[in-house]
């Protein structure tokens, strides 16, 4: 895609931003406004929100500030993985897609070298660096530097998607719902032959941190969806992960968390049999 030249004799990088949110009003308009804030002339954005689930009971609720270009409103809940894929399906066609959850935070220095990354490698997707961890799969897991670096998986929010990445995901959904399914889409880019480059200057945000992380429905779809990951792959170790999520439903019955462990145990069978998409929603227990 060919554009007139910018600043400096660059040429200008067509962005489209894909945010799905759950109404977290002032996060998602505080990221909004940031992005609305970039006037480089060799850049162009246009932002997509996606309405992932019904409206909340806010009074606030749908109210974006600045406005987006682009408000996608579904009546159910998509997961993480429908709430973007529902983004790319609608967005302008464009050099770039990056996706963001909504409570992420990036300052000025980290968004500047992710379009910098995009410029330097322009076939590859782009990964920033999750709250400067190492979140990212790779060679680079044991010790990352501060040059951008290949890495195998890496999680939704910060990815910047190719044209051809943008196509690879719209034509292979995991129909994981939630939870591994952003590992999926990587192993499908190495399918593909696209090269994942994780840029550690480029550190991603949020402003949220779940407390949920044992809560039944999170445990149902964090069993399940590593069984179907481990043979979507073909990454083995099946039956190892297996005997220890049946030890961590035995000990959450012991602990009293008797819907915990029923979940797990749901979770098992329906990854076993190959069942895929919304069976549970949150924060609901299993039946």
């Amino acid at each position: 895609m060919v554009h007139p030249a910018g600043d400096r004799g660059l040429p200008v990088v067509k962005v489209a931003v894909v945010i799905p949110t759950i109404e977290r009003v002032a996060d998602l308009n505080g990221l909004v406004g940031f992005l609305r804030a970039q006037t480089s002339p060799c850049l162009e954005l246009s932002l997509v929100v996606v309405q992932n689930g019904p409206v909340s009971q806010d009074p606030h609720a749908g109210e974006i500030d600045p406005p987006v270009d682009r408000l996608i409103r579904r009546a159910e809940y998509l997961g993480s993985e429908g709430g973007f894929f529902a983004g790319l399906d609608v967005a302008d066609p464009s050099d770039r897609y990056l996706l963001l959850d909504e409570d992420a935070t990036l300052d000025q220095e980290s968004f500047d070298a992710m379009i910098a990354a995009c410029r330097a490698f322009p076939d590859a997707v782009i990964s920033g660096s999750q709250n400067g961890q190492r979140w990212w799969v790779g060679p680079c897991a044991s010790g990352i530097g501060t040059e951008p670096v290949l890495v195998t998986r890496a999680p939704w929010s910060g990815l910047v998607l190719t044209p051809a990445a943008r196509s690879v995901a719209l034509s292979s959904p995991s129909r994981y719902f939630f939870l591994w399914d952003d590992y999926a889409f990587c192993w499908q880019l190495e399918r593909a032959g696209i090269p994942l480059v994780g840029v550690p200057r480029a550190v991603i945000g949020n402003r949220v941190k779940t407390s949920e992380s044992a809560t039944p429905w999170r445990a149902y779809y964090r069993c399940r969806n590593e069984l179907l990951y481990r043979r979507d792959v073909g990454a083995g170790g099946l039956a190892r992960t297996l005997l220890m999520r049946a030890r961590f439903a035995a000990g959450a019955v012991r602990r009293g968390r008797f819907a915990v462990g029923v979940a797990v145990c749901r979770g098992m069978v329906d990854g076993l049999l190959d069942r895929r998409g919304m069976r549970m929603l949150p924060g609901s227990a299993p039946e």
